[in-house]
């Protein structure tokens, strides 16, 4: 660096500050901090100015005085009238003053990387792109003649912190993690189609087998389904936690990878809030899953907090580079730095842990290797979009027990299957890639780590007047127990008596404690980062994390056998139905069981036994809940559907009548008008009558009550209007003719 260049442009500065009237234009270099910039710049720095524009009244379009700023190149002349304005960093900059006299402040006018050269500023106040002075505007020029406004060096920046190695590992990750979430739908995607067709096939057992095809075939799984299905969408839920968090991964890693430098890097950088979650039973798949994905939301934080302190990184090593005298806010942002990636590569071998743990589950489950067919599961899904259920399947549908809601349901799960990205392939596979894939980005982190460990090193011997905050641990204790937390270890240089606000719930804000040693207890076992903020009377401060390892001293009762062992059981005689389970306590409490029927009590025995004499025909819930009575440690349940059929509730089956006529719709036909459909029934003898239309989607669209009606033949009108009186669209209808628990289904086809 020439100390004669520093003295010419400081000398013009203070010569044109003098010879300059008050009020008109000028010009000065900012430190963009409300100070005076009087030194040469770095390629790395930002460029500010401030001063004063002329407050004149012929520019009336603007209420306040409004100029372009140009820096121009110097060519150690004397500027003259009518030279063209070409600005060196390549846009000129807008500024209106606001203040008393038309003044600016810090006006950024130009980033980094800046040429190397020397720079006049100039003022054009009329703004045509020339340089004017004796046309009754006042351009102002900051370096006239031999003088500049500032010089530009390239210092040479040290290369300790290889930032393209951690930005292109960031966007290979974001990569990763992306297919990781998409792959992992698609194992969720076709669970949820097995589960499908499990369910209206064990619904439909016995019915024909084109309608059992509705949804059987699709994506059919080799799986344990008594397992699964004891256990509904455990899995499949599970699964979509873990890519929902695995795209926030992606997205987190995307955004390392884009990075910017920073220019408020003189702040510091806290942790946003992490969505820890507890396993709601004691089943294994929750168990399994649960640490992973509250691993994977910890690393998501984590790598926002590496992003936000290298932005921060790369701007403070701008304006103070590591190997200079002035870098503290360069060395307060490298410890950010080390702190979090040295966390975030703790969290990745946990991840990496919590996947193997997730992939023996999927070996020993038998879902684990098992290929997905997708065509299968697209083919279905593109048929009922087209077409809706064919109204025989719908008819066997609504036989075998389920009302318009639940096909409707079925409806919406199969139209609403995102199998865009659907590929085949195993769970074990996709796990096995994602574990691939943590690994290279521990190995990253770690040469990142190191990166910034030369940094830290370059910059010890800086005095930071900043306290420093140290959180302690790691701790470690059972589940329910106070823990005993000591910040006392953060130091304040100046002396200072320090307060202390800790995070202990994980939502990014510290307000739940105060205090150096609070204690602080949490119900479930598992692994978490509480945070230590410190203040010192000066208002400067500092954050710190530190991990807790919570044990478990209770586990929840775990059900070994269950009595049916089916959950959805088609009764298909009028016995009782006996419930029961083996429940076993690994702590050896006393089970607390609590039996109810579509919600509502009805014992509190070990079994219960389901009549279904006084019970209303159609589907039924049966749900046993076990608890062990202990806050530390969850409930369990379970579910079993029951379709009690009509017959078995005191009401007699209807017979065929003397002539052998049975229940029937014998005709549908539109009438003469073109505005109703005919149904032409047949009673065997007198009930209670309904007529319910349904669309192709199982959607009630209209439901007739008929009251009384004597055995024998009918005509039943219905004008083709909804429930709520609209026309329907044309297309084909199913109308479903209900007496007394009997019931005939007809398909009708409207056209407008």
């Amino acid at each position: 660096m020439s100390v004669a260049a520093r003295s010419t442009c400081a000398g013009a500065l203070l010569v044109l500050v003098v010879a300059c009237p008050v009020f008109a234009n000028q010009v000065w270099m900012s430190d963009c901090n409300f100070g005076f910039h009087d030194q040469p710049y770095g390629s790395h720095e930002v460029v500010c100015v401030t001063g004063e524009l002329d407050c004149t009244d012929d520019w009336p379009p603007y209420p306040f005085p409004v100029a372009d700023i140009y820096i121009v190149s110097d060519n150690e002349q004397n500027w003259y009238v009518g030279r063209s304005l070409d600005d060196a960093m390549g846009q000129e900059t807008t500024v209106q003053g606001s203040g008393g006299g038309g003044s600016f402040w810090d006006v950024t006018v130009a980033l980094p990387p800046l040429p190397v050269g020397r720079f006049d500023v100039v003022i054009d106040e009329n703004m045509d792109g020339h340089y004017n002075a004796c046309d009754g505007f006042n351009d102002y020029v900051l370096g006239n003649g031999t003088s500049c406004a500032f010089e530009v060096f390239d210092y040479g920046l040290p290369n300790m912190v290889d930032s393209d190695a951690i930005k292109a590992e960031a966007a290979s990750q974001a990569g990763d993690w992306t297919a990781t979430a998409a792959n992992l739908r698609s194992v969720f995607t076709h669970i949820q189609v097995a589960s499908l067709a499990l369910r209206v096939g064990s619904a439909m057992a016995g019915a024909p087998t084109t309608a059992y095809a509705l949804v059987a075939g699709a994506g059919a799984f080799a799986i344990d389904y008594a397992y699964m299905y004891g256990n509904p969408m455990l899995i499949s839920r599970g699964q979509d936690i873990i890519a929902a968090y695995a795209d926030r991964m992606a997205d987190q890693h995307a955004d390392l990878a884009a990075d910017p430098p920073d220019s408020t890097y003189g702040s510091i950088v806290e942790l946003g809030a992490i969505d820890y979650a507890a396993p709601p039973t004691d089943d294994v798949i929750h168990t399994t899953e649960t640490p992973l994905f509250n691993a994977i939301a910890e690393e998501a934080a984590l790598i926002e907090a590496i992003r936000i302190a290298h932005e921060r990184f790369l701007g403070a090593s701008m304006v103070e580079p590591p190997d200079t005298p002035d870098n503290q806010a360069t060395r307060i942002q490298a410890l950010a730095l080390d702190e979090y990636c040295v966390l975030a590569r703790d969290v990745a071998v946990d991840i990496g842990d919590a996947f193997a743990d997730l992939r023996a589950f999927a070996d020993t489950s038998g879902y684990g290797h098992t290929v997905v067919d997708p065509d299968s599961s697209i083919a279905l899904q593109e048929r009922v979009l087209a077409e809706g259920f064919y109204p025989e399947e719908l008819s066997i549908m609504l036989g075998a027990g389920f009302d318009s809601t639940d096909t409707e349901a079925i409806y919406s799960e199969i139209t609403s299957w995102d199998l865009v990205e659907a590929t085949e392939g195993s769970a074990v596979a996709h796990i096995d890639s994602t574990i691939q894939s943590n690994e290279t980005l521990i190995a990253s982190l770690e040469a990142f780590i190191e990166g910034v460990g030369d940094v830290l090193d370059a910059t010890s011997v800086v005095w930071i007047p900043h306290p420093t905050a140290n959180a302690g641990g790691p701790y470690n204790g059972p589940e329910g127990s106070a823990i005993t937390f000591d910040g006392s270890g953060s130091t304040d240089p100046l002396g200072g008596e320090l307060t202390y606000e800790w995070d202990f719930d994980a939502d990014g804000a510290f307000g739940d404690q105060t205090g150096a040693e609070p204690e602080q207890s949490w119900e479930r076992e598992g692994r978490r980062l509480v945070g230590l903020k410190v203040t010192n009377p000066e208002g400067d401060h500092d954050v710190d994390y530190a991990r807790v390892v919570l044990t478990p001293v209770n586990g929840g009762p775990v059900f070994e056998s269950l009595e049916p062992d089916s959950c959805y059981i088609p009764m298909a005689d009028c016995d009782s139905l006996a419930f029961s389970a083996v429940v076993v306590d690994p702590d050896g409490d006393d089970i607390l069981y609590e039996w109810t029927l579509d919600d509502s009590l009805v014992s509190s025995a070990d079994s219960w036994t389901l009549d279904p004499e006084p019970v209303a025909y159609g589907r039924r819930r049966v749900t046993l809940h076990v608890s062990d009575g202990s806050p530390l440690s969850p409930d369990n349940s379970y579910s079993w559907r029951v379709d009690v059929p009509g017959g078995c509730t005191g009401v007699e089956e209807h017979e065929s009548d003397a002539e052998g006529q049975a229940l029937a719709i014998l005709h549908a036909a539109h009438d003469a008008s073109g505005d109703r459909v005919n149904l032409t029934v047949a009673l065997p003898r007198t009930g209670d009558a309904t007529l319910s239309i349904y669309n192709v989607a199982g959607r009630l669209v209209r439901s007739m009550r008929l009251g009384q009606l004597d055995g024998g033949e009918h005509e039943i009108a219905w004008d083709m209007r909804s429930s709520d009186g609209r026309p329907v669209s044309s297309g084909v209808y199913l109308c479903r003719f209900e007496v007394d628990g009997a019931e005939a289904s007809r398909k009708v086809t409207i056209v407008r």
